[in-house]
């Protein structure tokens, strides 16, 4: 199973299951919004004015804020994306070149005359060695070469 697959396996799976779910979520956030009105209802007006005017205030500032901040993401998702393009290409032209390098080093050595054969050394006659018979006039009936 991969990850996607486990991190959604805690949902339901019946739409029965997915009413109840749903409902579950609306009943919190329900009760969320429930009890912050009863604790705004706790506030005097001139703090609940004040609130409302920094809130207004603080609005275009939080939008620059965001704005900005998903500028550089945006722009640090791109480098990413451009610095693995960059790899990728970096190893394919390596590899290309590669391929080039060979296919003219074969068609240089197809073209290239063949070496000039090396010449064989040539060695001084060897003396040859004195050859005794032994007949058998000495008592030996075996002939030896020496």
């Amino acid at each position: 199973m991969t990850k996607t697959s486990d991190q959604w396996k805690s949902l339901p799976k019946t739409p029965a299951g997915w009413v109840g779910f749903l409902g579950l979520v609306a009943g919190a956030f329900a009760l969320v919004v429930w009890l912050c009105w009863s604790a705004m209802r706790q506030v005097s007006a001139d703090t609940a004015r004040a609130w409302a005017l920094i809130a207004t205030v603080l609005v275009p500032v939080v939008g620059y804020v965001a704005w900005r901040l998903g500028q550089t993401e945006a722009r640090s998702r791109l480098a990413g994306i451009d610095q693995a393009v960059n790899k990728v290409m970096d190893v394919a032209r390596r590899t290309a070149d590669v391929r080039v390098r060979t296919v003219s080093q074969m068609r240089q050595a197809a073209t290239k005359p063949a070496p000039p054969p090396v010449p064989e050394p040539q060695l001084p006659a060897l003396p040859q060695p004195t050859v005794i018979h032994r007949g058998p006039d000495q008592g030996d009936r075996r002939v030896i070469d020496l």
